[in-house]
């Protein structure tokens, strides 16, 4: 069995200011001729942080389809998404006991032993945490911010089959308080064939 023992505070607990946040949808689409064009922006809140406080999501996109003629046709697509921490987040520090480490005792079955009887395995110099401490509020917890763009041009052979080449390309920028800014680059370009089948009669 597993047991949770809490953890008491030491010392002065912060609270995170409030905040009021908006959100809502905005899209617009025009057609041409042979040709469709949207714009759309979103602003939503998303639970999924993982530093147990929720995040404003801004989402921009925009949609390009030109049928060029009947049997060209090119799409491209631009996106910009940034997520950010809507309020402050406690950065709370682990308290060690005084000593500078302790032996725990493990069976073959990994099960933790009170002393050293009977034991398979040994893992030394593992601290104890007795109390937590709040050192503060980190103001940038979550900052994220994401450009991706892609580029798809296909030509139709026959009625049922096609040739198509497709680019993406990603950009993602993180910065936070909590870890070292990081920045991903990366692109890809598929080249393929579809071919459409006769439809199954149930």
């Amino acid at each position: 069995s597993v047991e949770i023992v809490p953890l008491p505070f030491v010392g002065d607990i912060e609270n995170a200011d409030g905040a009021v946040n908006l959100f809502g949808r905005v899209s617009l689409t025009r057609r041409f001729e042979s040709a469709d064009l949207s714009l759309s922006y979103q602003r939503r809140a998303n639970n999924a942080s993982g530093l147990g406080t929720s995040t404003n999501l801004d989402i921009a996109t925009g949609n390009y389809d030109w049928r060029i003629d009947r049997r060209w046709r090119l799409r491209i697509a631009a996106g910009w998404q940034r997520q950010q921490s809507t309020s402050d987040v406690p950065q709370n520090l682990q308290l060690l006991a005084g000593s500078a480490g302790e032996t725990l005792f493990f069976d073959d079955a990994g099960r933790l032993l009170a002393g050293p009887s009977g034991a398979r395995w040994q893992v030394f110099g593992v601290g104890r945490v007795t109390n937590l401490f709040q050192a503060g509020l980190v103001d940038n917890a979550i900052d994220i911010t994401s450009y991706t763009a892609q580029v798809n041009v296909d030509r139709r052979l026959t009625e049922r089959s096609k040739v198509f080449l497709l680019a993406n390309y990603l950009r993602q920028e993180t910065d936070s308080d909590f870890s070292s800014s990081q920045t991903l680059d990366d692109f890809r370009i598929q080249l393929g064939f579809n071919w459409e089948f006769d439809p199954i009669e149930l």
